[in-house]
């Protein structure tokens, strides 16, 4: 019977005859060696390549398919999870962007919450009040003869309207020997006695942009040829509101009536 034996020498086959499970011997013809060997019972067609040879091929390829397997499947989880960053990052913008509007919606809800309770505030009984009286306080220490260089009584203190009425009646008596000046917004009168600071009694008729303050105020007269005598007068003033400011429109009393209309005679 023939069969290839390997030579443990130099690892090629050659072949010999001899019966299974039979002892024997045999020169390997590649390199000479002497070799003692027991006949297999199955023996291995001449070519084909040693089992050893062929696991270690198909142990080769499960690596190698192994390998492939492990990079797609690492490029899959690569990609997987730019995918969910990328969301993340979607939803962390979305959530900054509701934040800012949400933030910009209390900004706007605050601001028209603040206007809401300063326009309040402005048309309240007290704070007209206290307007009224600061502005009579201020007035009267400049007319009694504290300067104030940074006060403007027109500007600060009445209406577009009444002030060009009485820059307007200033310059009728300036021009005119005969003109008559206009009388003293103040008092209702043409005396320079010492003015005290008006007193408001009440405050009413008040609306978006209009309110009507009584007060009550003295002057003090001091004159060398006559005894100190105290006057005092009621009057009613007409508020308009301009630029979130209180200002003076016009002066009523019951001695001659509207102030505007005496500064268009």
């Amino acid at each position: 019977m023939k069969y290839n034996v390997r030579c443990h020498h130099c690892g090629q086959l050659f072949p010999t005859e001899g019966q299974p499970g039979q002892k024997s011997e045999a020169t390997c013809p590649h390199c000479g060696t002497r070799l003692q060997f027991t006949v297999p019972d199955r023996q291995e067609p001449e070519g084909q390549k040693p089992q050893s040879s062929k696991g270690l091929g198909i142990f080769v390829a499960i690596l190698a398919l192994l390998t492939a397997a492990v990079y797609i499947g690492h490029s899959f989880y690569d990609r997987y999870l730019d995918r969910q960053h990328q969301q993340q990052m979607t939803r962390l913008a979305q959530l900054d962007s509701a934040r800012v509007v949400e933030a910009e919606a209390a900004e706007r809800a605050y601001a028209i919450r603040k206007a809401r309770e300063d326009s309040l505030l402005r048309h309240s009984e007290a704070f007209i009040k206290e307007r009224v009286e600061a502005i009579y306080a201020t007035a009267f220490q400049v007319i009694n003869g504290t300067p104030n260089d940074t006060l403007d009584i027109y500007r600060d203190f009445f209406s577009a309207g009444l002030s060009k009425q009485l820059r307007n009646a200033q310059q009728r008596a300036r021009s005119d020997s005969l003109g008559v000046m206009p009388r003293n917004f103040w008092a209702q009168s043409r005396g320079h006695g010492h003015m005290q600071a008006a007193r408001v009694v009440t405050v009413n008729n008040i609306s978006k942009d209009s309110a009507q303050a009584y007060l009550r105020a003295e002057q003090r007269w001091n004159r060398d040829d006559e005894p100190a005598r105290i006057t005092s007068y009621a009057g009613m003033l007409h508020l308009c509101l301009d630029n979130g400011q209180w200002l003076i429109d016009d002066f009523v009393n019951d001695e001659i009536g509207s102030y505007r209309k005496l500064l268009e005679k």
